[in-house]
């Protein structure tokens, strides 16, 4: 065979009781490489996303390590008693880059986790209010930093979930 492909269909023309049988018979070769090529292409794309994800995760510890030295030297500049007023502004500038870029790398390694399966819920009886809070505390600089106000209205009784306490104050 020459590597051609044929649908093959075989029926009887005069009907059921004839001896005759009529075969058809449709080239398919081009389709065959076709699905042959998607399949190719679709393999090498969940290889090219395998390999993103693991970058992805490796960029994200690989950008981890060189944060926690800069915090340990900010909280150094912290202990210094007679702190210019330019030494003050310089370190604050500092302290909150360095919190964007630690809530960036902790975002990849969350995309990470998540493209990759390994995201885990630990979910609990958490109250709502205190949730509220401490989202609205973490993103209070950025607000403040954009000039902008906000305000959290909660009902005056607690409200209790089972959820990951964590994971709902990433996305409130």
């Amino acid at each position: 065979m020459d590597g051609r492909w044929f649908d093959v269909y075989a029926f009887r023309p005069a009907g059921a009781d004839s001896r005759k049988v009529a075969l058809l018979f449709s080239n398919i070769t081009e389709r065959k490489r076709a699905e042959r090529q998607l399949q190719a292409q679709a393999l090498s794309l969940a290889e090219q996303d395998r390999r993103k994800d693991e970058f992805m995760a490796m960029l994200g510890r690989e950008l981890r390590n060189p944060l926690a030295p800069i915090f340990d030297a900010l909280q150094l500049l912290r202990l210094q008693a007679d702190e210019a007023p330019v030494q003050r502004r310089a370190r604050t500038v500092i302290e909150r880059q360095v919190g964007e870029i630690n809530l960036l790398v902790d975002q990849l390694l969350e995309i990470s986790r998540i493209t990759t399966g390994r995201i885990h819920l630990l979910q609990e009886r958490v109250e709502l209010g205190a949730i509220m809070e401490r989202a609205a505390e973490t993103a209070q600089p950025l607000i403040a930093q954009c000039s902008h106000e906000m305000s959290v209205t909660l009902p005056p009784e607690p409200l209790w979930l089972h959820a990951d306490a964590s994971r709902l104050e990433q996305v409130t």
